[in-house]
């Protein structure tokens, strides 16, 4: 990204905050227990499932941006993004090229199952090198589980699906490396976790 270019990503991006200013939660962020992950002080989980409506779309809607994380933290941050096999939508556009569409199913289908990724949401992706790490369904149930046995956090299957990739080892930390895990989708049901 050209100096100017990132400029004005920075500035769309403090644009952003100001309109969401008093709208949106402050949502906090938790240390993730030393030893289950990684060790103590390098995983964070983002607790955006206490924000109005349950998720981080809020932040969103109000700037009509999803690629929002990518692009507040390009330069700062590397964003991965963690879908479930049976929904690559992200992996397929990025492998053809662009936006394709792709067969979608599975236990996280109702969050993370668009049939195509959204231009806008590619073209971040490709502009701030987001990559994408795939996890099953049976590793999204168990990590959904994890989280409320280890936590008390109840979230969607879709949001479960980040914390997947690291307790299964599907996306590795580089060593001392930072990660911070974005938890929402707090309309679901806890159906099922105990």
């Amino acid at each position: 990204m050209t100096a100017a270019r990132h400029d004005v990503a920075r500035h769309d991006v403090e644009a952003a905050a100001v309109r969401i200013a008093g709208r949106v939660r402050r949502t906090p962020v938790a240390e993730a227990d030393p030893g289950t992950l990684a060790p103590a002080g390098l995983v964070w989980l983002k607790l955006e499932y206490l924000q109005h409506a349950g998720a981080f779309k809020a932040r969103g809607a109000f700037n009509r941006m999803l690629a929002g994380v990518a692009t507040a933290l390009h330069g700062r941050a590397t964003v991965v993004a963690v879908e479930p096999e049976a929904a690559p939508t992200l992996r397929a556009a990025l492998a053809a090229g662009g936006p394709v569409d792709v067969e979608v199913s599975g236990v996280a289908a109702d969050s993370l199952g668009a049939r195509r990724a959204g231009t806008i949401a590619y073209d971040v992706a490709v502009r701030t090198g987001v990559r994408s790490v795939l996890v099953c369904d049976e590793e999204i149930v168990a990590a959904r589980r994890r989280l409320w046995e280890e936590y008390r956090i109840v979230v969607e299957h879709g949001s479960a699906a980040a914390f997947a990739a690291l307790a299964t080892g599907a996306y590795r930390p580089a060593a001392g490396e930072r990660v911070a895990v974005l938890l929402c989708g707090a309309n679901t049901s806890p159906a099922g976790l105990t």
